[in-house]
């Protein structure tokens, strides 16, 4: 998906097409999923994207979920 697909051939801009502007709407997804998911639990989303990563894999090291979450160290 390049810059020139980003424009129609009216010359008008195509947001569905525009990579920041799918980012953005799948942090809202994401945002939304975390809230459903935590529920009233006081997790923030990154300690709930760890905990749900170890619950499938235990023992896991901490290099291997760095690479499953996205998180940093």
């Amino acid at each position: 998906m390049g810059a020139k697909t980003q424009r129609q051939s009216n010359g008008s801009f195509d947001l569905a097409e525009a990579p920041s502007h799918l980012m953005r709407r799948c942090e809202q997804f994401y945002a939304d999923l975390f809230a459903r998911e935590a529920g009233a639990c006081d997790l923030t989303r990154s300690q709930f994207t760890v905990l749900a990563a170890l619950e499938h894999n235990d023992g896991v090291s901490q290099t291997a979920l760095v690479e499953m979450t996205g998180i940093d160290r």
